[in-house]
């Protein structure tokens, strides 16, 4: 844990029980808009690296569950 982070902290422990939940809950939710993005980036990283190899795997295993007839 950083000085800052600590700092801030101590200064949150003076705050009111309401107080500090306000700003518990706004920390959270931008904790979870990072995670989100981070895994949004991730999945599109997968997306581009997906080969035309691995596209055929799929178009074929889509068609293979819903026994489509397509060329």
């Amino acid at each position: 844990m950083t000085k800052l982070l600590r700092h801030a902290i101590a200064e949150l422990k003076k705050l009111s029980v309401q107080e500090q939940d306000v700003i518990a809950k706004k920390l959270l939710a931008e904790l979870e808009d990072k995670a989100q993005l981070k895994d949004k980036a991730k999945r599109e990283t997968q997306f581009e690296s997906t080969i035309d190899e691995e596209w055929d795997q799929l178009v074929t295993m889509i068609r293979r569950t819903f026994e489509w007839d397509l060329p």
